[in-house]
């Protein structure tokens, strides 16, 4: 099961929480439709929480990847943090983590986004 949640905080951030298993789906395509919605509406600093992320799948990583380049491509800065090792691993291994600006901690990616 995926659930999402979004939160907006100080200066301009929106946290966009992601729980549970991202793989293809119902549930999928409906994040990919409200991360594109934040963007729609103007949101410019999209803080990725993968804390409570347990797995991804391609369609996961591809909806990150498109998020995150949808970000970019406005002027708009994105980060993630909280990756967990078997999520790390597909990063890894795919070389998104040369495309995703992926930090340890939520301050560290707080800063990226400055």
């Amino acid at each position: 099961m995926l659930a999402i949640e979004k939160i907006s905080m100080d200066s301009g951030v929106t946290r966009f929480i992601i729980k549970g298993r991202m793989h293809l789906g119902n549930a999928l395509s409906d994040a990919e439709y409200d991360a594109k919605g934040l963007l729609d509406a103007g949101v410019r600093k999209l803080l990725i929480d993968l804390t409570e992320t347990e797995t991804i799948d391609s369609a996961a990583l591809g909806m990150l990847i498109v998020t995150c380049s949808r970000m970019s491509a406005v002027g708009g800065k994105s980060a993630l943090f909280g990756v967990n090792p078997r999520v790390q691993n597909v990063f890894n291994i795919t070389h998104a983590n040369k495309m995703l600006s992926i930090h340890e901690t939520m301050d560290s990616a707080l800063l990226a986004l400055e």
